[in-house]
């Protein structure tokens, strides 16, 4: 039970919790449709390899906006 999950991150970033629970939906949907799309043209292990290194761009910059917001206030 810690703070540093994704929702906690948003509310943070002040967004309010519809906002932030909108924001989760529309990126799974969007995640799940591109991956869905996208195993039809490449591997399973690149679009493993893909998912992965896309998630860790997502998150770092992700931290770096949150980090520069929260540390302004």
């Amino acid at each position: 039970p810690d703070r540093n999950h994704l929702h906690h991150k948003l509310i943070r970033a002040g967004m309010s919790h519809r906002s932030v629970m909108i924001s989760i939906i529309m990126f799974s949907i969007f995640y799940a449709v591109f991956n869905i799309v996208l195993v039809q043209y490449i591997s399973n292990n690149l679009l493993l390899m893909l998912n992965f290194m896309a998630w860790l761009v997502i998150v770092y910059i992700f931290n770096r906006v949150v980090e520069t917001k929260y540390q302004k206030k």
